[in-house]
């Protein structure tokens, strides 16, 4: 039997949490690392360590990391989830152009997931095509009628960047 702390699975989830619950980044970037020391060939491993890295604001790591997430397992059924990952990380990069790319991609291959939209919405928002970013709200409204925008948690550790990611959707009408 594993202990907990030997799992990388458990590990995986538990720094996850740490990051989203107790804002944490540090311990949750050291959790992460465990987890990836102990089964660094994981592609669920690797994304769960590229999300803690785009919440704790560092977007280059997070995107080697959804990189090679991505070339372990081409055909992985969370592929939409990385390749918005690569998105999110390009918008905190203020590389809005490439942050577009990526998240439409995202929204093409998984409608239904919010969170690509938000960086469209975000991206051209930032961009100042306020009325593209306006139909692009609607748009995520559409295929995710049951998104939530006042219960997004914004859990970056960039205080600087989550008010851009808040500010974005509020001005193509998705209020807080």
């Amino acid at each position: 039997m594993t202990a907990a702390g030997d799992d990388p699975a458990t590990l995986r989830l538990a720094s996850h949490a740490i990051v989203a619950l107790a804002r944490d980044f540090d311990a949750g970037l050291a959790g992460i690392d465990r987890a990836q020391a102990l089964n660094p060939n994981s592609a669920q491993v690797i994304v769960g360590a590229a999300w803690v890295h785009n919440y704790a604001c560092l977007p280059e790591a997070a995107i080697q990391l959804f990189r090679r997430a991505m070339r372990l397992s081409p055909r992985d059924p969370e592929m939409a989830h990385m390749i918005c990952g690569i998105a999110m990380a390009h918008l905190i990069a203020g590389e809005l152009e490439e942050a577009l790319v990526w998240a439409r991609r995202s929204t093409r291959e998984a409608p239904a997931w919010a969170t690509g939209h938000r960086v469209i919405i975000t991206a051209l928002s930032q961009l100042g095509r306020k009325a593209e970013a306006c139909e692009a709200a609607a748009a995520m409204l559409r295929a995710v009628p049951h998104a939530r925008i006042g219960a997004l948690p914004l859990i970056y550790r960039d205080a600087v960047f989550a008010e851009r990611y808040r500010s974005g959707l509020a001005e193509a009408g998705l209020s807080h």
